[in-house]
């Protein structure tokens, strides 16, 4: 007998036109920053994912999650980096070069109408360096780039799971937080005030790369592709799914009901195809996990998304190129006692040579193991695991990369 699952993926890929996202920036409650994301403490900012390579061409093979809000004294943004290898950086000093480390940089601007902005590295060890831009990208310091000197705190942490013999992917991490005083930055942003912020990756290893939530061309300082920022008060914070695309958590922190406006619309070829709009309450002090719940068409769309409440305040809004294919399939054959994986990538637009991490394991023990490249010519990839050596029992199989599937197969 065969058990044949067919895994139906959406996976966002490069398009010809991308445009920038925006995000809400919420009024929260003030964090420990200790560099160990507490999911209560950053219950209320906002949460953005889906970082793309540079150039906009396809996901990033590794996930990053960033969190921003603020309160009267400090904004605050925290972020979790995933990757198969311990993290590499020092510090550097002030005015280090830390995008040679693995390490989260942000371009920073509060108020719109003002010219200066300012870059953050953050590394993995703690290091951290601030400069500050004016609006045509010259550092004020002038010559030699000198740091900025602003009062902030900055705190890492990296899972102690890098240390263990075969640990779970989804336990390799690194994270950290940072609050920046308002004082320092001379501002006190209000309700409904705007400015930019654009979220960047360096990753050096186990391979580099650079990755950013903004569809950079180029280079980082490419202000056009900077998200605008809006701050928000007494409002809902939509927060998006870490794993999904077209699933928003909606928390409300105030004291009273409050409903909020989502719009999502298909683009092909630059046509709107479909447009889906829905009004969702959300009790005070709730959570409303929303999935789009539609029928996305099995082809390559742009899906764009704005969440707005009654009063008019934008929370969120993403665009994403989407390409919607089976990608994935496998079948245990019982007589033949092996288990024969498919990844068919034939056809798909994906130009930066993908990777899955494959493992059969039983419990906590890796048996199989196969890391799988996916080239432009050999976009169609057979693998067969033979479980004659293993004795009956539950084993898992998951794949981890652009494609993410976790799968119990009963011998």
């Amino acid at each position: 007998m065969k058990k044949t699952i067919l895994i139906l993926l959406v996976i966002l890929i490069s398009g010809a036109l991308f445009a920038t996202p925006e995000i809400g920036i919420p009024y929260m409650n003030k964090p420990t920053i200790d560099g160990k994301i507490d999911a209560n403490e950053w219950q209320g900012a906002s949460r953005v994912t889906g970082f793309h390579l540079l150039g906009g061409k396809s996901l990033e093979p590794n996930k990053s999650v960033v969190y921003v809000g603020y309160d009267d004294e400090n904004f605050y943004l925290a972020y979790r980096f995933y990757g198969p290898s311990k993290p590499k950086g020092v510090d550097k000093g002030k005015a280090g070069a830390y995008w040679e480390d693995d390490t989260l940089e942000f371009f920073f601007n509060a108020d719109e109408k003002e010219a200066l902005y300012y870059q953050f590295l953050l590394n993995c060890s703690g290091g951290y360096a601030v400069f500050g831009y004016n609006t045509t990208g010259e550092n004020v310091n002038g010559v030699g780039g000198k740091a900025v000197d602003l009062d902030a705190l900055y705190k890492t942490y990296i899972s102690p799971a890098y240390s263990d013999l075969v640990p779970p992917v989804d336990a390799l991490w690194w994270e950290g937080e940072i609050s920046v005083s308002w004082k320092s930055l001379k501002f006190s942003p209000q309700a409904g005030d705007r400015g930019f912020l654009f979220l960047t990756r360096d990753n050096v290893s186990p391979e580099y790369y650079n990755s950013d939530y903004g569809y950079a061309e180029s280079t980082f300082h490419e202000k056009d592709k900077y998200s605008t920022i809006h701050f928000l008060k007494d409002t809902a914070v939509a927060r998006m799914d870490i794993d999904s695309y077209d699933k928003f958590e909606i928390f409300n922190p105030t004291g009273e009901d409050w409903v909020v406006n989502i719009k999502s619309s298909v683009v092909i070829d630059g046509e709107v195809q479909k447009t889906f709009e829905d009004k969702v309450k959300i009790p005070k002090g709730g959570v409303v996990d929303y999935s789009l719940n539609d029928e996305f068409p099995k082809s390559i769309f742009k899906l764009i998304t704005e969440i707005v409440d009654d009063k008019g305040f934008l929370l969120t809004k993403a665009e994403s190129d989407i390409f919607n294919v089976d990608l994935f399939s496998y079948n245990y054959d019982r007589e033949k006692d092996k288990i024969i994986v498919n990844f068919n990538f034939t056809g798909a637009p994906v130009k930066e040579n993908p990777y899955v991490d494959m493992r059969l394991m039983k419990d906590s023990d890796m048996l199989v193991g196969f890391m799988i490249n996916v080239t432009e010519d050999k976009r169609f990839r057979t693998f067969e695991i033979d479980m004659s050596p293993y004795p009956k029992g539950n084993y898992t199989l998951f794949c981890k990369g652009v494609v993410n599937i976790t799968e119990t197969i009963t011998k």
